[in-house]
């Protein structure tokens, strides 16, 4: 097996090409950018000190010595709120959340783009309605549905097979107990997916969210120390942590408005733009439709 690279050889590597290009840069050239991919790996990494090291080299790249842009692409929104938490977070402050493709340029792909690569069944709009319904605008989720319609001749089918393999997820969900640090119960979890659920956009401010999942002992006896606004405060840390709990498991999803955004309608996060969380897929909502008998 090939060792890694070390850490340094890389930091290296890039300042040095990040150096010469600037070098050849003339005014108004746009400046190099680094991609890093699938970056949610990053908070697994077990060697702090190694992590620290090098979000503080992206840190020098970009804002101290203005060599290149970095860009942290993941699905993962938990990402946000760790590099919000840690030790350069202060550095951290631009934050674009595209989401899937909105229903427009989702159907736009699926007749241009995904039709095209399989030998599939009869597919008239009734039946991309249904498609959407359970795989929005999410170009992978289309892609897995027209393979396995192709392969089993039947749209209905494909979809329902879908639904079925976001279902164990909301079983899980249900069962903190199978997960190691989970800070919710089924109770909480059932009151989320309700909320998500039946809501509308499929999004629900977070806000509003914290506050039902905030009643707790811990908050009754903060009431009788400090009255009413120390009981809010604490009944909304308390469910804020239960969210992040299931957010960090990738069970929920936390997004906050972006303008460039189409998956979620704007009304959803509100006058005020506030954050809100949805659900990872459009199966999971359905399968949580299912389980929750509101369809």
């Amino acid at each position: 097996m090939q060792e890694p690279t070390p850490l340094n050889t890389i930091i290296e590597a890039y300042s040095k090409m990040a150096k010469e290009a600037k070098q050849k840069r003339a005014p108004g050239d746009p400046w190099p950018v680094i991609i890093v991919d699938e970056a949610n790996r990053l908070t697994a990494w077990k060697d702090k000190e190694a992590l620290e090291q090098l979000l503080a080299f992206f840190v020098y790249l970009t804002k101290q010595e203005q060599l290149a842009h970095v860009v942290l692409a993941t699905s993962d929104t938990f990402l946000a709120e760790w590099l919000q938490s840690g030790p350069v977070k202060q550095q951290f402050r631009l934050r674009l959340e595209i989401g899937n493709l909105g229903a427009n340029d989702a159907h736009t792909y699926f007749i241009d783009h995904v039709l095209p690569t399989f030998v599939h069944p009869p597919c008239d709009e009734k039946t991309w309605a249904r498609v959407y319904s359970v795989c929005g605008g999410n170009p992978g989720q289309l892609l897995h549905c027209a393979a396995l319609a192709a392969a089993c001749r039947d749209w209905e089918q494909s979809c329902q097979s879908l639904v079925r393999e976001a279902a164990v997820d909301i079983s899980r969900a249900l069962s903190p107990s199978t997960w190691d640090g989970a800070a919710w119960t089924a109770d909480d979890c059932r009151t989320v997916l309700h909320m998500i659920a039946s809501s509308p956009h499929a999004a629900v401010p977070a806000a509003q969210l914290e506050a039902h999942l905030g009643f707790s002992l811990f908050g009754l006896r903060l009431f009788g120390w400090g009255g009413a606004q120390k009981l809010e405060a604490a009944l909304c840390l308390d469910g804020s942590k239960k969210l992040q709990s299931m957010n960090k498991m990738n069970l929920l999803l936390r997004r906050s408005y972006d303008p460039l955004a189409r998956d979620i309608d704007a009304a959803a996060f509100g006058p005020k733009k506030q954050d809100v969380y949805t659900l990872p897929s459009a199966a999971h909502v359905c399968a949580a439709r299912v389980e929750l008998d509101l369809e």
